[in-house]
């Protein structure tokens, strides 16, 4: 259900983040807002206002923002071990090329050697 790749997961706290925290602010101005103002007056109703917009939509920020970073550092960390296998993938080719060009090398000089042997014979 949730995304796998980076983009989606991006794409999806792009519209979720914004949409929960209006939800969330909505809610509180639509139920609460009221109720707090008329039974426990103005303070407490701007005080549930500072701890809605400056405690709680920042600290779910912070976790959110705290979650893509180690999307981010995953995401790296996949990259840098691609980079150490293919470097690590190119040095095999090399020392296996080298490997078959010395044992090519070695044929054709048997396969000379052969040959001269067989004119030698005829």
């Amino acid at each position: 259900m949730f995304p796998n790749k980076l983009s989606e997961k991006f794409r999806l706290i792009h519209w979720a983040l914004p949409a929960a925290i209006a939800v969330l602010a909505a809610f509180y101005q639509i139920v609460f807002a009221r109720l707090v103002h008329e039974h426990y007056g103005d303070l407490a109703h701007y005080s549930m206002e500072v701890i809605l917009y400056d405690v709680i939509a920042p600290v779910a920020l912070w976790f959110v923002l705290g979650t893509v970073q180690s999307w981010i550092e995953q995401k790296e960390q996949a990259e840098a071990e691609v980079y150490r296998l293919n470097i690590e993938l190119q040095q095999r080719v090399e020392e296996r090329t080298r490997e078959l060009r010395a044992q090519t090398e070695a044929v054709i000089a048997a396969n000379k050697r052969l040959q001269a042997t067989q004119c030698l014979v005829q």
